[in-house]
């Protein structure tokens, strides 16, 4: 499997490299604004491969994407430390995601692309626009990651290790994204039920601290280190190996969906399918009411900033987006 990589900075280094250890991909192509990084990035992580992997990397630039299986997109600017919100990356990502879209239309017409610049559900919707590829083949990184904090948030909770513990998120990979405490289990049980086996207090409090603890873990890393990048490298190498092994594996990815529960045309996160075609089939929602009113209002979220996005791409002249 032949996999580009657009964006080398701290997140598209993390996934190349994850993708080459793990022999998920046969070759890798590395594509910076910045020449020199790619280069490096190349050099250094084929430096890790004869120990563990036949994966080859190198760098190259957009006409190397030709046969490419995968595009990963993760150019752009980072939050870092003073973007409050993705969704504040808006402005200043959608121009590269617009030129990036538009070369692999033109170089990988049948690759599937993998979007990872944030605002990830908006930044997915604008690439169909461009590339008009079909639904199945834009998958935004979504909420695997989300659902990976709250995984491992409710696990520290409990003190259990994180593989006995079954959790989701979706929605916006944002703000507004929605845990489904509904369906939590720990330890194959449902989570009131292993809370009252084991005599647990279980308060409104407690849950509201790990949501805050799984929507800002983020801004945690960031102050720390001033980016997050090995968290985000593992979802898209999950995505990439359901593709790459046709596993259809259940992922919670954002595609579009058509009029989610009324709100149009969205790109979201919901649990789908993932196999060698792409994102090829949404699951019905299982959910409570509550969940349901508070992921119509995430869809709400992503459908403005979309439009924002949209408004944008219809300022441009019609040359940078000749598929609309």
């Amino acid at each position: 499997m032949k996999i580009g990589i657009i964006g080398t900075g701290n997140v598209g280094s993390a996934v190349a490299f994850l993708l080459a250890t793990a022999n998920i991909a046969d070759e890798i192509i590395l594509i910076n604004q910045t020449t020199e990084r790619s280069l490096a990035e190349a050099c250094d992580i084929s430096h890790a491969l004869p120990m563990m992997s036949s994966c080859a990397v190198r760098s190259g630039d957009l006409a190397d994407l030709v046969n490419a299986d995968i595009a990963v997109i993760s150019c752009g600017r980072a939050r870092g430390n003073f973007v409050a919100s993705r969704l504040e990356l808006l402005a200043d990502n959608v121009h590269s995601c617009i030129e990036t879209a538009n070369e692999i239309a033109h170089f990988a017409p049948g690759a599937i692309i993998v979007m990872v610049t944030n605002p990830v559900d908006v930044l997915a919707h604008v690439a169909m626009q461009i590339t008009n590829f079909p639904r199945e083949r834009i998958i935004s990184s979504g909420t695997v990651l989300d659902s990976a904090r709250f995984v491992t948030a409710l696990a520290q909770h409990f003190q259990v290790p994180a593989a006995d513990v079954l959790g989701s998120v979706l929605g916006e990979h944002g703000d507004s994204q929605v845990p489904l405490w509904s369906s939590v289990k720990i330890c194959g049980n449902p989570l009131r039920e292993f809370t009252q086996l084991n005599g647990i207090d279980f308060s409104e409090k407690v849950m509201a601290e790990i949501e805050e603890k799984t929507k800002f873990a983020a801004d945690e890393i960031i102050r720390g280190k001033q980016a997050t990048y090995y968290g985000i490298a593992g979802a898209i190498a999950i995505i990439c190996r359901a593709i790459g092994e046709n596993s259809h594996t259940v992922l919670n990815v954002s595609t579009l969906h058509e009029n989610f529960e009324g709100t149009g045309n969205i790109f979201i996160s919901t649990p789908t399918v993932i196999c060698a075609r792409g994102a090829t089939e949404i699951l019905p929602l299982e959910i409570s009411s509550r969940e349901r009113e508070r992921l119509i209002h995430s869809a709400n979220v992503i459908k403005k900033h979309f439009q924002t996005a949209m408004e944008i791409l219809n300022s441009l002249p019609t040359a940078q987006h000749p598929q609309i």
